[in-house]
């Protein structure tokens, strides 16, 4: 297993094909990575990412953790992370993303940990979460909602954490 730390290296987008590594050597010369496919965390904390074009992490067939946390992304699109189909833990928090569409996270099935504290985020579309059959934690603390809706939180059969700032609990709707 590998893992890739790309922090503190002030990286603007991830296009495409750019994490396709071959033979992939340390400073002293020491190899370090053949194939993508064994990648199992990857960390982009603390960039200045914008945008992830879609295929980014295309191959990436045995990634758990991937961390964007730290960085200036606004959007996510729905095949941002429909390559991911193993990811187990999604950091993205303390980024600028305001709107979280449905169809954003339909691929990350196996997902236990998603973490969007810390961002503008006003509103999450309703069955944003349905596919996430094994979520355990949520991070939506400290974002600027002050509503979350029965159907935001459909489908979380195994959440056992949803963490929220104290605005939004005036509003909270309970989940039956």
């Amino acid at each position: 297993s590998t893992e890739v730390n790309l922090r503190n290296n002030k990286i603007k987008f991830i296009k495409a094909n750019c994490l396709i590594l071959k033979n992939v050597y340390s400073h002293d010369n020491k190899f370090l990575l053949e194939y993508p496919n064994l990648i199992v965390s990857l960390y982009f904390t603390n960039n200045l990412i914008e945008y992830i074009e879609s295929g980014s992490f295309r191959l990436l067939n045995y990634l758990y953790n991937l961390d964007l946390s730290i960085n200036r992304l606004r959007i996510l699109n729905e095949r941002d992370f429909a390559d991911l189909k193993i990811l187990t833990n999604l950091n993205l928090s303390s980024n600028y993303l305001e709107i979280i569409e449905r169809k954003v996270f339909d691929n990350l099935k196996n997902l236990v940990n998603l973490d969007l504290s810390f961002n503008l985020i006003r509103e999450i579309d309703s069955f944003c979460f349905s596919s996430m059959k094994f979520l355990k934690d949520l991070h939506l603390n400290m974002n600027k909602m002050f509503l979350l809706e029965n159907s935001t939180l459909f489908g979380l059969n195994s959440i056992r954490n949803i963490y929220l700032s104290e605005e939004i609990l005036s509003d909270f709707i309970q989940v039956e």
